[in-house]
């Protein structure tokens, strides 16, 4: 494997490591809470970064989502053990795609949704960053929950 790629697959485990380990003990109510009523729940997080995933080893593989979705913005509510199954599969795949992606590959260009064209590169590494961003937003949701009602923070997040 290329050591720009192991270097991006090693992160993509991480913060998947991570973000799994701040659903801990997550229940229906928290999912669903919102910290403003503009704001986005964490269950629309999970669901978000479930469909990005699935995207993303599309992606490598050229088929899927990545040709038909447009729109990672709306989401049906499924129960977080779905997703958790789901996304599971998606990232086994990423990392298994990821085995196979060379240096001749970095430059191939990805269409960002119909939003803009980027290298297959920039798309993996950003892949790991929003990946991230959204991780702490989690953490961020459910630290504010944990103040308003209660809750015990130390299940997720050991500061």
């Amino acid at each position: 494997m290329v050591e720009r790629v192991r270097f991006i697959a090693e992160n993509h485990a991480e913060v998947y490591r991570q973000l799994w380990y701040r659903l801990r003990g997550v229940t229906d109510p928290e999912l669903d809470w919102r910290i403003h009523p503009e704001a986005n729940t964490v269950r629309w997080v999970v669901a978000h970064l479930l469909f990005i995933e699935e995207w993303t080893a599309d992606v490598l593989e050229g088929a899927g989502r990545y040709l038909e979705n447009r729109d990672p913005k709306r989401y049906d509510p499924e129960p977080l053990e779905v997703m958790r199954e789901q996304y599971d599969r998606a990232f086994a795949r990423t990392q298994a795609n990821l085995a196979g992606v060379g240096e001749d590959d970095f430059e191939r260009e990805v269409d960002m949704l119909g939003a803009i064209k980027a290298s297959l590169l920039d798309v993996l590494e950003n892949h790991v960053h929003h990946t991230a961003g959204h991780m702490y937003q989690v953490r961020f949701i459910r630290g504010t929950y944990s103040r308003a009602f209660g809750t015990d923070k130390k299940v997720f997040d050991g500061w």
